[in-house]
């Protein structure tokens, strides 16, 4: 069995303030027109882009803004914007981060004073893991402070898709391989299944369900909150930018009566999915076939499930398997 590791890279001595002493702000090259879905502070009135900053840096706890150039408005949040950190498409958005650790592949917090990265050992030996650290600069993560377990708190929650997963790839969720019978798929945990999306050379549902069927799964069926949390963070990191391509999942009819592919009947009671099933197909009229679903995911709280002639489904599929564990 591997095991996380998380580091600890060491602080200066004079803790928070001499690490606030060093820090600057950059815009992120990996998000954009994005803001955090909770606990964003929207000021009032228009700044420039240094007002922003400046007002970030006079809050303590400020650690990323966000400025909008169009409308100057500028947002406060207190914490590192991460992997899964859930956030809503908006456009315009700049993102500028804090930066101030030693080791640029850390991520800082600065209320607790410390740069965090997880790793993963080879073995189950305390020894080997702190030799991780080590080697990083770093060493095991002493929790001697209440901030110190808040910044870890936040850190796995947000950047670990899920406690069960190992280090992402790819920033796609996890990457232990031999927790899925396909080591090309990805794995999540909480959900227990394993995703890849493939490519039909066709837009038959038929044609879809047999690629899954050939590398020994099945067109997703999102009948868990879990799995269609799981679907869409997959989704909105893989497309990154071309967020809400449709793609063809497990979900068809007949007579009428909808199911998912593997049995279950269709319900949906999650907060951010938007259903816009109504049996009608506009570039297929009529449709002389049934009707199956497509998904779209914008965000990760923005996800919408409608339906099409199941001869003009998507060529990109979604298939799944379920994991080893």
């Amino acid at each position: 069995m591997s095991i996380i590791v998380v580091a600890l890279l060491a602080i200066c001595y004079n803790g928070v303030l001499a690490d606030l002493r060093n820090t600057y702000y950059k815009k992120s090259r990996v998000r954009s027109n994005v803001l955090p879905v909770s606990d964003l502070d929207v000021l009032n009135g228009r700044f420039t882009r240094v007002n922003c900053a400046s007002l970030c840096r006079e809050e303590t706890l400020c650690q990323t803004f966000f400025y909008q150039s169009d409308d100057k408005q500028c947002s406060l949040y207190n914490y590192p914007l991460l992997e899964n950190t859930p956030v809503y498409a908006n456009s315009g958005v700049a993102v500028y981060e804090t930066i101030g650790c030693p080791n640029s592949d850390f991520v800082y917090f600065g209320e607790a004073g410390i740069c965090l990265k997880y790793f993963l050992s080879t073995t189950d030996l305390y020894t080997d893991a702190s030799a991780v650290c080590q080697q990083e600069g770093g060493e095991m993560i002493s929790l001697d402070t209440n901030k110190k377990i808040d910044a870890l708190a936040f850190y796995i929650s947000h950047c670990l898709y899920q406690l069960d997963f190992a280090v992402p790839r790819d920033g796609l969720g996890a990457m232990v391989n031999q927790w899925c019978p396909n080591s090309d798929f990805v794995y999540f945990g909480e959900a227990g299944v394993c995703l890849k999306i493939f490519t039909s050379t066709t837009n038959l549902y038929t044609d879809a369900s047999a690629v899954c069927q050939q590398e020994g799964g099945e067109l997703i069926s999102l009948d868990t909150n879990p799995k269609i949390d799981a679907v869409a963070y997959f989704l909105s990191h893989y497309f990154g930018p071309n967020a809400g391509t449709p793609v063809a999942i497990g979900l068809h009819s007949t007579s009428s009566i909808w199911t998912w592919s593997n049995g279950e009947p269709v319900s949906f009671n999650h907060t951010y999915v938007k259903t816009l099933i109504n049996d009608y197909d506009s570039e297929v009229h009529p449709c002389f076939d049934n009707y199956c679903g497509v998904l779209r995911v914008y965000s990760t709280v923005d996800i919408r499930i409608f339906d099409r002639c199941c001869i003009n489904i998507p060529n990109l599929l979604v298939c799944s398997m379920f994991s080893l564990l």
